[in-house]
């Protein structure tokens, strides 16, 4: 997830790069709650900060299929609800050898 249209196109680039499927990007929370539910998702990187909104309701859902996740933040210190303490969170720019590692962790190995 997210709404950044260019940051969105290089993300999926290089996870397509690193041979791992992908099902977005959803550049709001209405379009990603859809994509969860018509989509069979293994893994999600989500954008703490949208435009109008931000991503906890994706990452509740997500928590509570038991769908493994990380937050993307172009801040430096973006404080995550106590909900979702402990999440991975990425600080972008990210790499791409750490995008690929953090979404291969989350897949548990397989992509």
């Amino acid at each position: 997830m997210e709404d950044d249209l260019l940051i969105a196109m290089d993300l999926v680039d290089e996870l397509e790069d690193a041979g791992i499927s992908v099902a977005g990007p959803a550049r709001t929370v209405k379009e990603a709650l859809r994509m969860i539910e018509l989509q069979e998702i293994d893994a999600a990187l989500l954008d703490v900060n949208l435009q109008d909104e931000d991503s906890y309701p994706i990452a509740m859902v997500l928590q509570q299929r038991g769908l493994p996740f990380a937050f993307l933040s172009g801040h430096a210190a973006a404080a995550l609800p106590p909900e979702f303490a402990g999440q991975q969170m990425l600080q972008k720019p990210v790499l791409p050898a750490t995008l690929t590692s953090v979404i291969e962790s989350l897949l548990g190995g397989v992509s």
